[in-house]
Parts: structure tokens; sequence; C-alpha cells
């Protein structure tokens, strides 16, 4: 019996937010901005149930998911991360995800599989995108 992509990533999660965590501690750029962990994986969680919404579900991300993205992006400006870094997170992610597709490759409907990772590609610039439009608003707000 297989699984739809969003299905295994369901199912992975703590090993998916744990792995993003380890990465992202182990970044020596990140790392420069000291956060208890809670602090630091706080907006994972809403990320990865944007990604393991059903994939039929349309293109249109939830208003829930655009607000924990904004959030996200105002946080991280307070807290002094860079763009740079909010980049590299994101690429962190990709990266899980995709070390979790390919240790999970047998159960994964094969049918689906680049129509899934399109999807949850773009689900995932899609929440990159709302949180770097808050963070930049957020410091074009201070700066005024």
């Amino acid at each position: 019996m297989t699984e739809r992509l969003n299905q295994v990533i369901a199912k992975n999660r703590e090993e998916i937010v744990e792995a993003w965590y380890k990465r992202v501690e182990a970044d020596a750029e990140i790392k420069k901005i000291p956060l208890s962990r809670e602090e630091r994986i706080d907006h994972l969680p809403l990320v990865l149930d944007e990604l393991v919404r059903p994939m039929d579900s349309g293109k249109q991300v939830p208003s829930q998911s655009r607000s924990a993205a904004d959030e996200h992006g105002k946080a991280r400006r307070q807290q002094r991360y860079t763009i740079s870094m909010l980049l590299e997170e994101t690429r962190i992610l990709h990266r899980v995800v995709a070390d979790c597709m390919q240790q999970n490759l047998l159960l994964i409907d094969i049918s689906n599989l680049i129509p899934d990772l399109i999807e949850v590609h773009d689900r995932m610039q899609q929440m990159l995108q709302y949180s770097l439009e808050a963070f930049l608003q957020n410091g074009a707000q201070r700066a005024a």
C-alpha cells in the first residue's frame, strides 16, 4: 500500500522537526543567534501543517498558514535574523523533507511523486515569500 508524499511527511513529522533542528543548530551563521529550542522551531509545525494539507485542495494558502508565515517573518526580524538566514532555514527544510522522502521511497505513490514534489515545493516557497514580506515590512516600519 502506497501513500502520497504529504501522508509520508505527516507520519514523519517529529523526525523532520528533529533533523531540521539539528541541521539549523549546526549552521555557524544561524547559531550566532542564541535561541531556545522552542524559539527556533516554533514556526515549523505550522509550516509542516501546510505541507501535509491534502494535495488536491488547491493552490490557495489558508489564511491561518499565511498568518503563521507572517508571524514567523516578524519574529525572525525581532530575533535579528538576516534574509540569508531565513533562506538557509528553508533550504535546510527542503533537504530534510527530501531525505525523508528518500528514506520512505518504497512507501510513496510513485505515480503522484512528481506532482506532489512540485506542490510541496510551491507551498514551501509561498510560506517563505510571506515570511520574507513580513520580515521586510517589519523592518521598514522600524526605519520610519
